[in-house]
């Protein structure tokens, strides 16, 4: 069957043990899931995360949620990606450092 990208994540990590880390997560409306907020932890030192999201109340929350597992957002920009319409694309960059 079908893995889900969450049930994917810790098998790659342990595959790269000590490697620098780029993820890119591109959730449905609803947000970070929480398969996904359950491997945050598991990214290395010196990870980089490419967040986008088509709902800004959910990029607020899921925000919240990654700082909380010790990533800095570094840079965000709205993308209108569907013209005439009031949907855009929130793309984000956080970078974690861990102590």
């Amino acid at each position: 069957g079908k893995q889900h990208a969450a049930q994917l994540l810790p098998g790659m990590l342990q595959k790269h043990a000590g490697k620098r880390i780029l993820a890119v997560l591109d959730p449905p409306r609803g947000g970070i899931t929480g398969g996904m907020r359950q491997n945050l932890e598991a990214l290395p030192e010196k990870s980089c995360l490419v967040y986008i999201s088509c709902h800004p109340a959910t990029w607020s929350r899921d925000a919240a949620v990654l700082m909380s597992h010790g990533f800095a957002p570094r840079s965000a920009r709205m993308v209108n990606q569907f013209g005439r319409t009031a949907h855009f694309e929130i793309f984000s960059v956080f970078t974690r450092e861990k102590q």
